[in-house]
């Protein structure tokens, strides 16, 4: 609904398939749009991408979100690898790089690896969530697929060439667990 209110305003122009690269003095903007790159067979003779200047007296900028690396012990074991790489795996190329899998989120995003993971029919041995408390809706989702939703933080991997074989968990209140992977 949004979006479609946005979209009948004359002075608004909605660029989705465009990267802002640099933010200059006076409301000048630098950008690419992505015209054809999309495509898989983009037309012949027509310009694949086009580079914007745009100058605004008013900019909301809706930047989006790239997951961070977490620091802990082993995190350079083999299998060790960001949600968002797993997922990707999972959605766009069907691979699946483990049949079991323990992950650990602090937000929502983490969430929706582990529903892509149970779809593609991985084992998950727990979900250690950072944040004080683990929405009903994820327990519920956990309960229902048999694995655990733990509130904490991963301190260390312990894993080889073979990859990851135990995972070490600091839970909220102090409790340790460790997860088999």
């Amino acid at each position: 609904r949004t979006l479609a209110e946005l979209a009948s305003l004359p002075d608004v122009r909605i660029m989705s398939r465009t990267t802002l690269f640099g933010v200059y003095d006076g409301g000048t903007y630098g950008a690419i749009e992505r015209v054809h790159d999309h495509l898989p067979s983009p037309p012949e003779h027509q310009v694949r991408q086009r580079l914007w200047r745009i100058v605004a007296k008013r900019c909301v900028v809706a930047a989006g979100a790239i997951e961070r690396p977490v620091v802990f012990a082993g995190n350079d074991t083999p299998g060790v690898m960001m949600a968002s790489a797993m997922r990707t795996y999972i959605t766009r190329y069907a691979a699946t790089p483990a049949k079991r899998i323990a992950l650990f989120t602090n937000n929502d995003d983490g969430w929706r690896t582990v529903e892509a993971a149970l779809g593609a029919g991985l084992q998950i041995a727990a979900v250690v969530d950072a944040r004080p408390d683990v929405s009903a809706a994820h327990r519920a989702l956990a309960a229902k697929a048999g694995f655990a939703a733990l509130n904490g933080s991963v301190s260390g991997v312990d894993g080889g060439k073979d990859g990851v074989r135990k995972i070490s968990a600091a839970l909220a209140g102090g409790a340790r667990a460790e997860i088999e992977a």
